[in-house]
């Protein structure tokens, strides 16, 4: 299995979709998170304490199969902390996670994610909700996670193989001393080989489709996004205005002043790390369809931003 997938990672982007729940809640609430404290159950979709008291949760899934899980926690981490006499310092750099997910297939180490709750939700928090394998318009939310789990899977062979994941307190610090885990649980994954095409296809996350088709849009997309970012050089640009078409800007007499649109660039950085970025870019009109150079008008933060495997871009 390539070592990337064994390599320890530090997700730039939050990989899990952290929910605070107050035990001090109703009782019904309090009961069933009693009940399942310490576990992970796993679901074909994202698990709420309703679905989880309807028992809407399996142990089999086929690879083509979304995987949503949900981690209960006994206690919030920053009590295990101080269990374990370790401190946490939110202000320092060094102090970049505080907790990791880790998956096991077959009874081996595949997958290590660590990632860091933030102050509130780590002195809060009792449950942890992810995804392995989301739904087609979460895989860019879950980019790693889910790269990760295709470079795993496609190495099996079929066949029933049992897969394991691990909720565990890391420190920075003594990154070397194990500790028991403090939610764990499995479930049977049925790998077909002759769908493997088909899993890669559903889960890979590359760039999102374009809207609108122009070479020279792009190219000019791609200059204009230097320098942007620090350390990275843009390498790839898709337009994705969500309308299909530019949106035009006009004078009091209905002549077209420029045409703009929103664009995503995938930006290459050292160490073999990719992110993409979305922006809206501008074009003025220079008359007779002619269009000047492509500017940088806006970014735009929480659209398409995220990490990507390299080898997913051009």
């Amino acid at each position: 299995m390539k070592g990337a997938i064994l390599a320890m990672k530090r997700i730039i982007i939050t990989i899990f979709s952290l929910m605070i729940i107050s035990l001090a809640g109703n009782a019904q609430e309090k009961d069933l998170h009693n009940q399942y404290a310490g576990d992970i159950i796993f679901s074909n979709s994202e698990l709420t304490l309703e679905k989880i008291e309807n028992k809407n949760y399996k142990d089999r899934f086929g690879i083509t199969e979304t995987i949503y899980g949900r981690a209960f926690l006994k206690k919030p981490l920053a009590e295990y902390y101080d269990e374990y006499n370790w401190r946490y310092d939110f202000e320092m750099d060094l102090f970049d996670y505080n907790y990791a997910m880790i998956i096991y297939i077959d009874g081996k180490e595949v997958i290590r994610w660590l990632d860091e709750m933030p102050p509130e939700v780590f002195k809060q928090n009792t449950i942890i909700d992810f995804a392995i394998a989301p739904e087609r318009n979460q895989k860019y939310e879950y980019s790693l996670t889910v790269n990760d789990w295709i470079e795993a899977v496609e190495q099996l062979e079929n066949g029933n193989h049992l897969v394991e994941v691990e909720i565990k307190a890391m420190s920075v610090e003594q990154p070397g001393i194990k500790k028991r885990a403090l939610s764990k649980g499995s479930f049977t994954l049925l790998v077909d080989r002759s769908l493997l095409e088909t899993f890669k296809n559903k889960f890979k996350v590359g760039l999102p489709e374009p809207t609108i088709l122009h070479q020279e849009v792009e190219e000019g997309i791609l200059v204009a996004s230097k320098n942007m970012y620090p350390g990275l050089t843009p390498v790839e640009a898709v337009i994705v205005e969500p309308a299909g078409e530019w949106q035009y800007a006009e004078d009091m007499e209905g002549n077209i002043l420029n045409r703009s649109f929103i664009a995503v660039v995938a930006y290459s950085g050292f160490e073999n790390e990719c992110f993409v970025h979305t922006a809206r870019y501008t074009q003025d009109h220079l008359g007779n369809n002619q269009w000047d150079d492509v500017r940088l008008s806006q970014k735009l933060q929480g659209y398409y931003d995220y990490e990507i495997p390299c080898e997913n871009i051009k």
